[in-house]
């Protein structure tokens, strides 16, 4: 059965009431959480051209034709933050990172592309609780774990490797799947993927088009449609204003319990 742990990053369809097309949400609540999902989304555009770099390197006709579906259909990239200061060029829309055992069953994506690529690393916890890279940390430090094709019967053996491994697959072609694994306690394998999802584009063509995305520089307040659009600055912006709120609400009730 499925196990790990999976985040998403960028824009998606939404599930939200009065909201068409969203970018992912923390996955927890709280200062710590707000600050963390803050700092990364910061730091997706220079991941964006890191993944585009990459894939260009290791299969540069692979990489033109998903570079060609996203500026046909004017995907939103995973590293805009439609803010018009900093527009990025159309990329793929998903950046989703697993860890800690994450496993799945063999499956087709639901994708516009039929492109996915990712790069897969071993990483060690730190003292802050964060990951890093050492030395010491590699993909012998996990077991199993294999990303396999089931219609092919060939597979990735990450223990074999060292460093770096990144694949190319056909994900709404090929069936694929993680294996079971387990960690050595403190390191963990991270699994990463980036895709122009079926969902996210068909919510993208619901609240603009190419030329209506482009006129408007990637500026959420130059859209008619921005009032059904939730960015990464949204949810930062009202998760601040929810907090101001309760305080406020705390200190107004400790003033009346105390006579104040």
């Amino acid at each position: 059965k499925p196990q790990g742990v999976m985040y998403g990053m960028g824009w998606h369809q939404s599930q939200e009431e009065g909201k068409t097309l969203v970018n992912y949400a923390p996955k927890k609540k709280g200062a710590k959480a707000l600050a963390i999902y803050q700092e990364l989304n910061s730091k997706l555009p220079e991941v964006a051209a890191l993944y585009r770099d990459r894939l260009s390197c290791l299969f540069p006709g692979a990489s033109m034709q998903l570079q060609s579906f996203a500026d046909k259909d004017a995907v939103l990239s995973f590293g805009d933050a439609l803010d018009g200061i900093s527009p990025q060029r159309p990329f793929t829309n998903s950046l989703t990172a697993t860890r800690q055992g994450f496993c799945n069953f063999q499956h087709q994506d639901n994708d516009k592309a039929p492109i996915a690529y990712g790069p897969w690393w071993a990483g060690k916890k730190t003292a802050d609780d964060k990951w890093s890279f050492t030395p010491d940390a590699d993909h012998g430090r996990i077991r199993g774990g294999e990303f396999m094709w089931g219609g092919f019967g060939i597979g990735v053996d990450f223990a074999k490797a060292h460093g770096l491994v990144e694949i190319f697959w056909r994900g709404k072609i090929d069936h694929h799947g993680t294996l079971h694994s387990v960690d050595d306690p403190g390191f963990t394998r991270f699994g990463t993927s980036i895709q122009i999802t079926m969902k996210g584009v068909n919510a993208m063509r619901k609240v603009w088009n190419v030329e209506q995305l482009a006129q408007a520089g990637h500026d959420i307040h130059k859209l008619e449609t921005a009032s059904r659009i939730t960015t990464a600055q949204n949810r930062i912006d009202k998760a601040k204003a929810d907090e101001v709120s309760t305080i406020t609400s705390v200190l107004s009730i400790y003033s009346m319990l105390s006579g104040g």
